[in-house]
């Protein structure tokens, strides 16, 4: 294979969706490039072909393909060289036009026809922007978390934002009330005396 049908069959021709041969034997002929779903044969030519001779060879050549209902594409190496998306979009459609007129209806086209995958290397297009809000406009909830599953523990509370200088600290969350002929809760336990302490004196009586 020459540089330029390296180029076309590992860039685009091996990983396109409707599947092409290299070097296929027709008959008595080897075509470059060969397509069966589209019966379509892609030639490339170097300047050889443009000379009297080859301009003859080829002219046999491409009759008696075509002669077996195969048409033939012959693609200089320049275009190669200088337009090589041109002729990658050039081959796509060549491929959708004689899928169409061989009668495969149109869903099958799209799903046999699609965009070249990425080459190596280039980078996959950006994510659409989310659209600004309008004025007074409310933005979107958050997506709300999945369930825990079966043993797992839950995520930690979020940590509280430290006091700012001189700020005060929040108040102590306040008791519920008793209910009806709930006991009041005992009161804290004093701290034992130390040795030699005095113990406190006793509360005053109300008069």
């Amino acid at each position: 294979m020459t540089k330029e049908e390296r180029r076309l069959w590992f860039a685009f021709l091996r990983s396109y969706p409707v599947r092409f041969l290299r070097q296929k034997v027709i008959d008595r002929y080897i075509a470059d490039f060969y397509c069966h779903a589209a019966r379509l044969v892609i030639e490339l030519d170097g300047s050889q072909h443009y000379e009297e001779t080859g301009l003859l060879r080829d002219r046999i050549r491409t009759d008696w393909i075509e002669n077996r209902g195969i048409t033939v594409v012959r693609i200089p190496n320049s275009d190669i060289n200088r337009h090589f998306e041109g002729v990658c979009e050039y081959i796509d459609m060549l491929v959708q036009e004689r899928l169409r007129r061989d009668g495969i209806p149109q869903s099958h086209v799209a799903a046999l026809v699609c965009q070249p995958p990425l080459g190596k290397g280039a980078n996959p297009p950006p994510p659409a922007a989310e659209p600004p809000l309008g004025k007074g406009a409310n933005p979107p909830p958050p997506a709300a978390e999945p369930p825990l599953g079966k043993g797992a523990n839950p995520p930690p509370p979020a940590a509280e934002p430290p006091l700012g200088k001189g700020a005060n600290p929040p108040p102590p969350a306040a008791e519920p009330p008793l209910g009806k002929g709930a006991n009041p809760p005992p009161p804290a336990a004093e701290p034992p005396l130390g040795k030699g302490a005095n113990p406190p004196p006793p509360a005053a009586e109300p008069p």
